[in-house]
């Protein structure tokens, strides 16, 4: 929310707090305030940051006051790296009204099936151009979906001109990426990843009967189709070209086909191949599945999907990335995700890595071990030096919930054999953060964001690795 910003109250930082010691690692810094959102909870999401040089963009779910529209894609920038901000409000979204109200952009798209992974951004190194991807409600061009509203997810692009150093000001109306009608279609959970002027976005995609032809299959039974999809865009998301990875339904004759997918999240690496990983719950008295599936071909075509492993927890948010480091682990394979400790008494962050481009991978293991608790929500990414960073939120009981947790990175200088944690936050509401590398420069640096409890509601806040 613009202007204002709310005290952070009843959150204790922790940024110099290391729980294991190392000289050649950097710390955190203490985490910093980048823009109060949304008040009690309202269109509550992700954080989501996308960086170029010293250029942030910050995508959050939040609500202006004043009433502007209906967009809900909360968004904040910093020009120096990290060290100030600007809370510049809320995307632009389309006035036009047809009859059956404004487009929405963010706050879940269906409200009906809210999806609370919040956006997810990109950066283009020409020109420094950021995009931001995110769920959203079509309502005035019914040949969009054939229905007068669209349960939608959608693409903005930042329209700041090259050489101005507030890049990520000033914004485009949100193009429509994928569309189905509302009444019987859910489209969630985007994950977007930018090389060079390609764009990958993958989202998930529900059907309910009346089921569209490319939501039927002969396996399946039942009267609920999901799907995983990729849409590719060559010309900065003018046009695309949509890929169907996986499906699921509600029932099947197929074990591995009942159940529902969930959370993708698509990486690449500087070879141009794809990489998509989600997850597969299963029905009830099987193991749930990270999957994976690969394209090595520059998007063209894609392999079927790999089961990386069934020790999976129920929303385990798998993720990936891709080392682009100029060492002999270039393009390495690197996933994270919630799965149950070896003692069978907590679920912790698991990792495991992969040096044949995700034909196989080393066997699971955690970042933090833990003897009880919770570990959640992680998030993944690695450096042009080759330093990995994963981001999770934990809590000490796993048989009580609570909605508060404290906030911890993990960095590895190698190659995730061995992990420095540090605590960035307590009392933080369980949610899901970021972090990320600068897709620009060959140096290391990370940032990552969360979001914390404040007097008015909620603050995005953010914290630098340099590593550099």
């Amino acid at each position: 929310m613009s202007v204002r910003l709310a005290l952070v109250s009843a959150v204790v930082f922790a940024a110099g707090s290391l729980m294991c010691t190392g000289s050649a690692y950097a710390q955190w810094s203490s985490p910093t305030a980048v823009a109060a959102v949304a008040p009690n909870g309202e269109h509550k999401g992700g954080v989501s940051v996308a960086r170029c040089e010293n250029h942030l963009l910050f995508g959050f779910g939040d609500i202006e006051t004043g009433g502007v529209g209906s967009s809900f894609a909360g968004y904040a920038i910093s020009s120096d790296g990290g060290k100030t901000f600007r809370d510049l409000g809320v995307l632009p979204v389309s006035s036009q009204d047809s009859g059956f109200g404004t487009d929405q952009l963010g706050g879940g798209g269906n409200p009906n099936m809210p999806n609370t992974a919040g956006p997810s951004l990109g950066c283009f190194n020409v020109g420094y151009t950021f995009y931001y991807a995110t769920t959203a409600i079509s309502k005035n061009d019914p040949q969009g979906c054939g229905a007068p509203v669209c349960s939608a997810i959608a693409l903005s692009t930042s329209n700041t001109p090259f050489g101005n150093q507030d890049r990520g000001v000033t914004w485009g109306l949100p193009q429509f990426v994928a569309r189905g009608p509302i009444t019987n279609h859910d489209l969630n959970s985007p994950s977007l990843a930018v090389f060079n002027d390609t764009l990958y976005l993958a989202y998930v995609e529900t059907n309910i009967a009346p089921l569209d032809s490319d939501f039927s299959f002969s396996e399946c039974q039942g009267s609920k189709t999901t799907e995983i999809r990729l849409a590719i865009s060559g010309d900065d998301g003018t046009t695309w070209q949509n890929f169907i990875l996986d499906h699921s339904c509600d029932v099947s004759s197929d074990p591995e086909r009942q159940g529902a997918l969930v959370a993708p999240k698509v990486a690449f690496d500087l070879g141009s191949n794809v990489f998509v990983t989600y997850e597969f719950q299963a029905s009830a008295g099987r193991a749930n599945e990270i999957r994976l599936v690969t394209s090595l071909d520059e998007g063209n075509t894609f392999g079927a999907p790999k089961v990386v492993s069934t020790n999976a927890a129920l929303n385990a948010f798998p993720q990936v990335a891709l080392d682009p480091s100029q060492t002999e682990f270039f393009g390495t394979v690197y996933m994270t995700w919630s799965g149950a400790s070896a003692s069978g008494g907590s679920t912790e962050v698991l990792f495991v890595d992969s040096f044949d481009q995700g034909a196989s991978f080393s066997a699971p293991q955690p970042i933090s071990e833990i003897s009880h608790g919770v570990q959640s929500n992680q998030v993944l990414d690695t450096t042009f030096l080759g330093e990995l960073a994963a981001c999770f939120y934990s809590r000490p009981d796993q048989a009580v919930p609570s909605n508060l947790s404290s906030y911890t990175c993990a960095t590895s200088l190698s190659q995730g054999t061995t992990w420095q944690t540090q605590q960035l936050a307590t009392n933080v509401p369980s949610g899901f953060g970021t972090v990320t590398r600068d897709m620009q420069l060959d140096t290391g640096g990370l940032i990552a964001a969360f979001e914390a409890n404040s007097k008015n509601g909620r603050t995005v806040m953010a914290t630098v690795n340099p590593q550099d």
